[in-house]
C-alpha cells in the first residue's frame, strides 16, 4: 500500500465570528491517488481544499502533508491580465529549465495557438489554463485543483481532463474539488462526498 500524501485528524474550522463550517473532518489520500470531492453547495469544499494547501489553518486537529512540492489552483485566478505580456512570456518567466514541458502542457491544454497572444486578449477560461500551466511547469507532486473547469468551453474540458490522467498516470498526487462528475465515471478517481461535518469515501457505483 501507498504512503500516505495528506492526512487530515479530527479537523475543525470555523471563520471568525461564525459557527463550525468544517467539525471532525478526517481524511486521508494516498500518493498518486486521484481524489475527487464533491458536495452541496456550502459543503466548505474550498475550505477544505485551503486547509490542505496551508492557505487556513485549522481551529483544531492534525494537518499532515507527506510532501513539499504542492500546487494550488484557486477557484478564481488573479493572473493580471493587463500587464503587457504574452502566454509564452508569463510561462517562460515560470521556468525557463523546462521549454519542452512548456510546449506539451500549450499543447494539451489548447494553447499552442495562443502562446503569442497577450493576457489581456484571452478569455477567462484560457487564462485559468495559462495558470493551470505556471502551476504545472513548477512539476508539483501533489495537485490541488478548485472547479478547474470554471469558464471552460466542452473541449476545454475535455482536454483538462486528458491532462489530469496523463498526470495521474505519471503517479502524481491530484485533488479535485469539482460539480460535474460525468468526466470521471469509469476512471481510476476515488470519490469524496462532503457536508461539513462529515466526509466518506464512495465507490463509483454509489456516484452514478
Amino acid at each position: 500500500m501507498k504512503q500516505l500524501c495528506v492526512q487530515l485528524k479530527q479537523v475543525n474550522f470555523a471563520y471568525p465570528g461564525h459557527e463550525l463550517i468544517l467539525k471532525n473532518i478526517n481524511l486521508e489520500i494516498r500518493e498518486g491517488e486521484f481524489a475527487v470531492i464533491f458536495g452541496p453547495n456550502g459543503a466548505a469544499k474550498t475550505t477544505l481544499l485551503k486547509i490542505i494547501s496551508g492557505l487556513l489553518k485549522p481551529e483544531s486537529g492534525l494537518v499532515n502533508l507527506n510532501t513539499s512540492s504542492l500546487g494550488y489552483l484557486p477557484q478564481k485566478t488573479y493572473l493580471n491580465n493587463s500587464f503587457p505580456a504574452t502566454v509564452e512570456e508569463v510561462l517562460t518567466y515560470t521556468s525557463e529549465k523546462n521549454s519542452l514541458f512548456k510546449d506539451f502542457l500549450l499543447h494539451e491544454l489548447g494553447l499552442s495557438e495562443k502562446h503569442r497572444a497577450l493576457l489581456k486578449t484571452l478569455s477567462g477560461g484560457q487564462l485559468q489554463r495559462v495558470h493551470l500551466a505556471r502551476i504545472l511547469l513548477n512539476n508539483p507532486r501533489l495537485l490541488i485543483l478548485d472547479e478547474p473547469t470554471n469558464n471552460l468551453d466542452q473541449q476545454g474540458v475535455e482536454k483538462l481532463f486528458r491532462l489530469l490522467d496523463k498526470l495521474h498516470q505519471q503517479n502524481k498526487t491530484i485533488i479535485l474539488v469539482t460539480h460535474d462528475l460525468t468526466p470521471l465515471l469509469g476512471t481510476e478517481a476515488n470519490f469524496y462526498l462532503l457536508n461539513q461535518k462529515k466526509i466518506c469515501k464512495l465507490n463509483t457505483r454509489d456516484v452514478i
